[in-house]
Protein backbone atom coordinates (compact mmCIF):
# COMPACT_ATOMS: atom_id res chain seq x y z
CA UNK A 1 0.00 0.00 0.00
CA UNK A 2 1.13 3.34 -0.79
CA UNK A 3 -0.52 6.76 0.48
CA UNK A 4 2.89 8.84 0.62
CA UNK A 5 5.74 8.25 -1.45
CA UNK A 6 8.28 10.41 -3.03
CA UNK A 7 9.84 10.27 -6.52
CA UNK A 8 12.90 9.04 -4.69
CA UNK A 9 10.69 5.80 -3.30
CA UNK A 10 9.74 2.48 -5.63
CA UNK A 11 7.40 -0.09 -5.32
CA UNK A 12 8.41 -3.51 -4.18
CA UNK A 13 4.94 -5.65 -5.66
CA UNK A 14 5.90 -9.13 -4.26
CA UNK A 15 6.48 -7.66 -0.82
CA UNK A 16 4.28 -4.80 -0.93
CA UNK A 17 6.47 -2.80 0.76
CA UNK A 18 8.55 0.79 -0.08
CA UNK A 19 12.57 1.20 -0.89
CA UNK A 20 14.10 4.42 0.85
CA UNK A 21 16.59 6.56 -0.96
CA UNK A 22 19.24 4.43 0.68
CA UNK A 23 18.02 0.99 0.09
CA UNK A 24 17.16 2.21 -4.37
CA UNK A 25 21.35 1.12 -4.91
CA UNK A 26 19.86 -2.42 -4.44
CA UNK A 27 17.54 -1.97 -7.28
CA UNK A 28 20.27 -0.49 -9.65
CA UNK A 29 20.68 -3.75 -11.21
CA UNK A 30 17.02 -3.22 -13.09
CA UNK A 31 16.84 -3.58 -16.30
CA UNK A 32 17.44 0.46 -17.29
CA UNK A 33 16.23 0.23 -21.20
CA UNK A 34 12.54 -0.29 -20.20
CA UNK A 35 10.28 3.00 -19.69
CA UNK A 36 9.50 5.03 -16.25
CA UNK A 37 6.09 5.77 -15.13
CA UNK A 38 6.34 8.80 -12.86
CA UNK A 39 2.62 10.01 -11.25
CA UNK A 40 2.39 13.03 -10.43
CA UNK A 41 -0.14 14.67 -7.95
CA UNK A 42 -0.57 17.10 -4.87
CA UNK A 43 -1.89 14.15 -2.75
CA UNK A 44 1.44 12.02 -2.60
CA UNK A 45 4.07 13.07 -0.40
CA UNK A 46 6.73 14.77 -2.05
CA UNK A 47 4.47 14.44 -5.12
CA UNK A 48 5.17 11.42 -7.42
CA UNK A 49 5.34 7.92 -7.50
CA UNK A 50 7.67 6.25 -9.92
CA UNK A 51 6.64 2.68 -11.32
CA UNK A 52 8.89 0.39 -13.62
CA UNK A 53 6.48 -2.01 -15.73
CA UNK A 54 7.94 -4.83 -13.62
CA UNK A 55 6.65 -3.35 -10.62
CA UNK A 56 2.80 -3.38 -12.13
CA UNK A 57 0.20 -4.13 -12.49
CA UNK A 58 -1.01 -1.94 -9.25
CA UNK A 59 -4.30 -1.09 -8.26
CA UNK A 60 -5.66 2.39 -7.13
CA UNK A 61 -8.20 3.81 -5.13
CA UNK A 62 -9.31 4.70 -1.56
CA UNK A 63 -9.16 1.09 0.00
CA UNK A 64 -6.20 -0.43 2.00
CA UNK A 65 -6.43 -3.22 -0.40
CA UNK A 66 -5.16 -1.01 -3.29
CA UNK A 67 -1.63 -1.02 -3.70
CA UNK A 68 -1.83 3.11 -4.04
CA UNK A 69 -4.06 4.26 -1.52
CA UNK A 70 -5.67 8.00 -2.40
CA UNK A 71 -7.87 9.56 0.03
CA UNK A 72 -10.54 10.99 -2.11
CA UNK A 73 -14.28 10.34 -1.34
CA UNK A 74 -15.53 10.03 -4.53
CA UNK A 75 -12.96 7.35 -5.98
CA UNK A 76 -13.98 3.50 -5.83
CA UNK A 77 -12.43 1.09 -3.26
CA UNK A 78 -10.43 -0.35 -6.08
CA UNK A 79 -11.26 2.43 -8.46
CA UNK A 80 -8.41 1.61 -11.88
CA UNK A 81 -5.39 -0.48 -12.50
CA UNK A 82 -2.26 0.55 -14.68
CA UNK A 83 -0.88 -2.30 -16.21
CA UNK A 84 1.62 -3.00 -19.03
CA UNK A 85 0.17 -3.64 -22.94
CA UNK A 86 1.91 -6.45 -24.55
CA UNK A 87 3.98 -3.32 -26.89
CA UNK A 88 5.18 -2.35 -23.50
CA UNK A 89 3.04 0.31 -22.96
CA UNK A 90 1.42 1.85 -19.69
CA UNK A 91 -2.39 1.48 -19.47
CA UNK A 92 -5.08 2.52 -17.41
CA UNK A 93 -8.39 0.55 -17.12
CA UNK A 94 -11.03 1.54 -14.91
CA UNK A 95 -12.11 -1.13 -12.61
CA UNK A 96 -16.10 -0.59 -13.53
CA UNK A 97 -15.71 2.61 -10.73
CA UNK A 98 -18.86 4.77 -10.11
CA UNK A 99 -17.23 7.97 -10.69
CA UNK A 100 -15.30 6.63 -13.75
CA UNK A 101 -11.61 7.04 -14.89
CA UNK A 102 -10.93 10.30 -17.12
CA UNK A 103 -7.61 10.93 -19.19
CA UNK A 104 -7.38 14.06 -21.48
CA UNK A 105 -10.77 15.33 -20.18
CA UNK A 106 -12.02 11.92 -22.02
CA UNK A 107 -14.01 9.50 -19.62
CA UNK A 108 -12.32 5.72 -20.60
CA UNK A 109 -12.51 2.59 -19.51
CA UNK A 110 -9.09 1.90 -20.39
CA UNK A 111 -6.41 3.99 -22.20
CA UNK A 112 -2.66 3.94 -23.31
CA UNK A 113 -0.76 6.49 -21.24
CA UNK A 114 1.32 8.99 -22.94
CA UNK A 115 3.83 11.75 -21.35
CA UNK A 116 1.57 14.50 -20.42
CA UNK A 117 -1.49 13.07 -20.00
CA UNK A 118 -3.72 14.10 -17.04
CA UNK A 119 -5.69 11.21 -15.36
CA UNK A 120 -8.56 12.14 -12.82
CA UNK A 121 -9.76 9.60 -10.52
CA UNK A 122 -12.62 11.15 -8.34
CA UNK A 123 -11.64 14.07 -7.32
CA UNK A 124 -7.73 13.56 -7.52
CA UNK A 125 -5.98 14.88 -10.61
CA UNK A 126 -2.54 13.09 -11.27
CA UNK A 127 -0.25 14.02 -14.27
CA UNK A 128 1.58 11.59 -16.43
CA UNK A 129 5.84 11.26 -17.14
CA UNK A 130 6.89 8.51 -19.06
CA UNK A 131 10.61 8.64 -18.59
CA UNK A 132 11.87 6.66 -22.24
CA UNK A 133 15.43 4.54 -21.69
CA UNK A 134 18.10 6.42 -23.39
CA UNK A 135 19.79 3.86 -25.40
CA UNK A 136 23.55 4.54 -26.13
CA UNK A 137 25.37 4.00 -29.29
CA UNK A 138 27.27 0.20 -28.59
CA UNK A 139 23.23 -0.99 -27.88
CA UNK A 140 22.10 0.10 -31.35
CA UNK A 141 21.57 -1.60 -34.71
CA UNK A 142 23.28 -0.20 -38.07
CA UNK A 143 20.10 0.95 -38.86
CA UNK A 144 19.16 2.78 -36.25
CA UNK A 145 22.72 4.92 -36.45
CA UNK A 146 22.21 7.97 -38.85
CA UNK A 147 25.12 7.90 -40.90
CA UNK A 148 27.29 11.17 -41.21
CA UNK A 149 29.05 12.35 -44.30
CA UNK A 150 32.65 12.14 -44.49
CA UNK A 151 34.47 15.18 -43.58
CA UNK A 152 36.03 17.07 -46.55
CA UNK A 153 39.32 17.04 -47.05
CA UNK A 154 40.91 19.92 -47.08
CA UNK A 155 44.43 19.01 -47.50
CA UNK A 156 44.41 18.61 -51.33
CA UNK A 157 44.83 22.30 -51.94
CA UNK A 158 41.29 22.89 -53.40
Amino acid sequence: MLSAVSCFYEVNRQAKTVYGRRQLSALSNVNTAMPILKLKSAVFEDGCIVLRPEQLPVSLGRSPRADIVIQDRLMSRIHAEIRITGQGKFELVDNDSTNLSIVNQIEVRSAVLGHGDRILLGETEVHVEIEEPLIGMHERTTREISICPAPEDSSNGR
